[in-house]
């Protein structure tokens, strides 16, 4: 089973880098009650993780990491990058909302 192709594996480590980037900068901070702080955590970790697959966006937008080819009909064709076969382009939406989600849950609380 393919969950991923091409750069779409570097979505999880995306999230992985943003999430634990947010705990480390706002795990020492004194944020109360504790379930606050902890979906502020994944809210800003969240916000990290768009920033970051957005610039993988536009890395393969700019042809630095992925230059379109000749296909066979004369075209030129970029290879598809998706991860749960949603498209790259779409992670960065996602997670901005995940995160929006998380800073009204954090904050109502």
């Amino acid at each position: 089973m393919i969950i991923w192709q091409r750069w779409g594996i570097l979505i999880f480590f995306a999230l992985a880098g943003g999430l634990l980037l947010s705990f480390a900068i706002i795990g020492n901070m004194d944020i109360e009650p504790a379930y606050t702080k902890a979906s502020l955590q994944v809210a800003v970790g969240f916000f990290i993780s768009a920033v970051l697959t957005f610039g993988l966006w536009l890395l393969r937008h700019f042809n630095i990491i992925d230059a379109p080819r000749d296909s066979v009909d004369g075209t030129r064709r970029r290879p598809r990058s998706s991860l749960f076969f949603i498209p790259l382009v779409a992670w960065p939406i996602i997670f901005l909302v995940l995160g929006v989600l998380g800073l009204v849950v954090g904050l109502a609380g």
